[in-house]
């Protein structure tokens, strides 16, 4: 039961609640914007989405914690059921990220599957957030 409090808590802090109402935003705009609804989109969806889902500075959002954003993200890709993989995770904390006033960019990969030899795109969580000082 404590435990349950301690995180009934901390969804409910105003930063916590703004950031999951804002995160689940982020991530309709991102579905809505990805013309390839698979999980793992085709390269040029992705690319063509990037320029779509960015978002200038917003007066007012202020975070205690950049580390949240991802968490976040991860969470509205998965709540209720898997939508999407690492590609709308990266955009929606691209989204968000610079919302919030960290300037951020996405980086995308190619891997190609060995047995099949097909490429799929792969959106990268580690290279997203480049801060510039």
């Amino acid at each position: 039961m404590r435990k349950l409090w301690k995180f009934y808590r901390y969804c409910f802090e105003l930063e916590n609640y703004l950031l999951l109402v804002r995160a689940a935003g982020a991530a309709l705009h991102v579905r809505r914007q990805l013309s390839d609804n698979r999980p793992s989109p085709l390269l040029s969806a992705a690319i063509e989405a990037v320029e779509r889902v960015y978002l200038s500075r917003q007066p007012g959002w202020v975070i205690s914690d950049y580390a949240k954003i991802p968490q976040f993200a991860h969470l509205v890709t998965n709540f209720p059921y898997t939508w999407g993989k690492c590609v709308q995770h990266s955009l929606i904390c691209y989204r968000l990220l610079n919302g919030y006033g960290m300037p951020a960019r996405v980086c995308f990969g190619i891997k190609r599957s060995d047995e099949t030899g097909e490429k799929d795109i792969h959106g990268s969580r580690r290279q997203i957030i480049q801060i510039s000082l």
